[in-house]
């Protein structure tokens, strides 16, 4: 079992997208089940269903684990020797992309002032969880060790097929000559967008919250696979990110994260083991 445990807006989406190419691995009919975090209580029997492949490695894209408390813990407990893997984007970056996505989500977000942003960090524990990203890094290497590996966005970004060499031989797939008449340039790097309605936007999501409270996750999959979302979206506008100033405590805390993880990464230690 291959699990990508997140956080969100890391470039999950595009590694996932990246190893649906790829007929060894079953990346189900959910891309993010949550079962180890928000569904276990469905029953393991619900999970096995989302994958129908025989002889596949099943791949979990599920960005809600890497900072859940209980998630490491449940997967260590029911999955037999699965093979872990993470995105390390620069914490700041991470956190106004994850800011920008709630807005465009229907989330009433000021973006440009500071009681914005802590309002936001209030109302969305999740920004605030993820960001502690060395420490929801360190519990899941002491559980799986070195089945346990980072990859920097900034790899993923620029050499992608040797991205996915690592992690089919992680997983004791060998491709040979075959990853090299794969295509890579055309899959969707899921640049971030904004909304061209917040309306739809918050319509959307409660729809698809809707759905999901009735088991409709199959549903949901097939429509986010049509690519509809891109008719109500536009290119964000990348001066804008530059506008946005996080409260001084958010700053030093996000320079505090950034200097450990980048000293974990240079040592190359157990913690930070990765491939790239």
């Amino acid at each position: 079992m291959l699990i990508i445990s997140g956080p969100g807006k890391s470039g999950t989406s595009y590694l996932y997208q990246l190893l649906r190419l790829i007929k060894q691995f079953d990346c189900g009919v959910i891309k993010e089940p949550s079962y180890f975090s928000l569904y276990y209580h469905k029953g393991f029997n619900w999970y096995e269903h989302l994958y129908t492949q025989k002889n596949a490695i099943k791949t979990d894209c599920s960005n809600s684990y890497f900072a859940d408390q209980a998630a490491p813990y449940r997967i260590n407990q029911d999955l037999n020797n699965p093979k872990i893997i993470s995105i390390y984007r620069d914490p700041r970056d991470r956190l106004i992309s994850h800011l920008i996505y709630l807005k465009r989500s229907g989330y009433k977000i000021d973006l440009f002032s500071n009681l914005g942003i802590e309002i936001a960090l209030n109302n969305h524990n999740v920004l605030m969880r993820t960001l502690n990203y060395s420490e929801n890094a360190k519990r899941w290497a002491e559980l799986f060790g070195s089945n346990f590996r980072i990859i920097k966005i900034d790899d993923l970004n620029k050499k992608p097929k040797e991205i996915i060499k690592d992690i089919c031989l992680l997983n004791n797939i060998n491709l040979k000559d075959m990853i090299n008449y794969i295509n890579f340039d055309d899959v969707d790097r899921n640049e971030s967008e904004d909304s061209l309605s917040p309306i739809l936007s918050t319509l959307g999501r409660k729809t698809f919250n809707m759905m999901r409270r009735y088991n409709m996750h199959r549903i949901i999959q097939k429509i986010k696979d049509t690519g509809i979302k891109k008719v109500f979206l536009k290119k964000a506008n990348s001066s804008d990110k530059s506008k946005i100033i996080l409260p001084n405590w958010i700053e030093e805390k996000i320079n505090k994260e950034r200097e450990i993880i980048l000293l974990s990464l240079k040592q190359k230690d157990n913690l930070f083991e990765y491939h790239g």
